[in-house]
């Protein structure tokens, strides 16, 4: 993400801009660039993909959301873009993994465990890795009949809680109870990250290309699978609205379609 405004700073601006100047038009300048950037591991000419797009833009966010913490920026101007200004990722490129493929990975070897604990704990949470990152003990707290754990914690990018309930299943990637204060994960860089899922995915025959926040598409979409209602599901993400979780919805419908067309494929051909 440095790199990508550091790139537009030079190529765009040409001037030298500090945190506390980011604004809006820069934002907006920003984004106008991203939709345009070369892709400098290609030798042939093309720009970036829209999802890789729409990855630096969530990370630009992010980063604007830190410096309001921390007093540099009264308030995140990524705020003041409409909605349609922004990249969004297209729904194609919503990859996630299969009930199937979740179960594979699980049993799979990854370079990093540390790596495979949070990210399969994501894919029973829908935490994005800014907020697995954040994630401490102090956040992992009882309900009031002390019969269930779950996390409250205020999201990176968004700026806003959720509660999600921690499941058996969550509960069993989680290391073992440290400090309070002490992270639950720790985990490498992004880019280590990024490396030693798609290797992990690789060894178990995964052919899928993942990214850590896949995770978070997994638990949506597995959700909707096993019959969760769209409100709930929307609460759990910690969507705004609903119109976010459908994409979700929309995906599961495909995926109930292209398993009828296998039976009509299978059948149409036994003689």
């Amino acid at each position: 993400m440095r790199l990508k405004v550091e790139q537009y700073v030079t190529e765009s601006i040409q001037s030298l801009v500090s945190v506390a100047n980011i604004d809006v038009e820069f934002c907006r300048g920003f984004i106008r660039y991203l939709r345009t950037a070369k892709n400098a591991r290609k030798k042939k000419e093309s720009t970036i993909s829209v999802g890789y797009a729409a990855t630096v833009q969530t990370s630009f966010n992010g980063a604007l959301n830190n410096a309001v913490r921390e007093g540099i920026l009264k308030s995140n101007p990524m705020k003041g873009i409409n909605a349609k200004e922004k990249v969004h990722t297209p729904d194609s490129v919503r990859e996630f993994l299969t009930l199937e493929e979740l179960k594979l990975a699980m049993t799979g070897s990854c370079p990093n465990e540390d790596v495979k604990k949070a990210f399969i704990f994501s894919c029973f949470t829908g935490l994005r890795l800014s907020d697995i990152r954040s994630l401490t003990w102090a956040k992992v707290q009882k309900s009031p009949d002390g019969n269930t754990l779950f996390i409250r914690c205020l999201m990176q990018k968004t700026q806003t809680y959720v509660n999600v309930p921690l499941s058996n299943e969550a509960l069993k990637w989680m290391p073992k109870k440290e400090d309070l204060n002490e992270p639950v994960f720790t985990l490498p860089s992004d880019s280590n990250v990024e490396r030693n899922i798609r290797l992990w995915m690789e060894s178990v025959g995964v052919k899928k290309h993942l990214t850590f926040h896949c995770a978070r598409h997994s638990y949506a979409t597995m959700l909707l699978t096993l019959g969760a209602d769209l409100y709930t599901t929307s609460k759990l993400l910690g969507h705004k609205n609903i119109e976010t979780t459908q994409i979700y919805a929309k995906i599961v419908d495909q995926k109930k379609v292209e398993t009828i067309n296998l039976m009509d494929n299978y059948f149409g051909n036994q003689k």
